[in-house]
């Protein structure tokens, strides 16, 4: 849920009843869930074992999560809200539930709303089941998002974008132009 996102054992043992629930429902789903140590639930609060199909992590480190996000075998992004697990979950083509926790991952919320590319977790078993559920909403969500993720191209093209910009920027300049400024295409002399 983000690097800087706390919860208590209550607000995880919520979470975990709703992956169990998830699992319950849905044969072929897996979970990982980046959960810290210090908040993981409580498996007896939780009134039932930790199911295999449900993994908990301390930490995910970005690379593997890139890889895995766009591999295609992921069904849905959960996530607090913020920028960059946003723009992971567009990129992949997913649908998003998101838990948002402060001002601007409640702007993110309500952007995948308006998107159509996902919801909000006012209750998280809820909301996962909208977005891995066999139904029409899921499905609408999964066709916008994947569109979506169509326009974008890929997970690198911001990266790929920033270079192409940065490179073709110093070439002007070594060549001695004009060079193109990076903000809306206006020009501004290099000298």
């Amino acid at each position: 849920m983000g690097s800087h996102v706390t919860y208590d054992a209550r607000q995880a043992n919520e979470v975990m009843s709703a992956i169990q629930q998830c699992v319950g429902q849905h044969p072929d789903v897996q979970i990982l869930w980046k959960c810290r140590k210090t908040a993981q639930p409580n498996a007896k609060a939780a009134d039932a074992p930790l199911d295999s199909r449900i993994r908990l992590m301390s930490w995910l480190p970005a690379t593997p999560v890139a890889y895995l996000t766009a591999s295609k075998s992921v069904l849905a992004y959960v996530h607090h809200g913020g920028s960059n697990p946003f723009h992971k979950a567009l990129a992949a083509g997913v649908p998003q539930v998101m838990c948002p926790v402060w001002v601007d991952t409640h702007e993110f919320a309500t952007h995948a709303e308006m998107l159509g590319i996902g919801v909000r977790a006012e209750e998280i078993a809820h909301a996962l089941d909208k977005v891995v559920g066999d139904s029409a909403e899921r499905r609408k969500m999964g066709e916008k998002s994947k569109r979506l993720a169509d326009e974008v191209g890929c997970v690198d093209i911001g990266r790929k974008t920033a270079a192409d910009q940065i490179k073709s920027h110093v070439l002007q300049r070594v060549q001695g132009g004009n060079s193109r400024s990076l903000i809306r295409g206006t020009r501004r002399s290099m000298h």
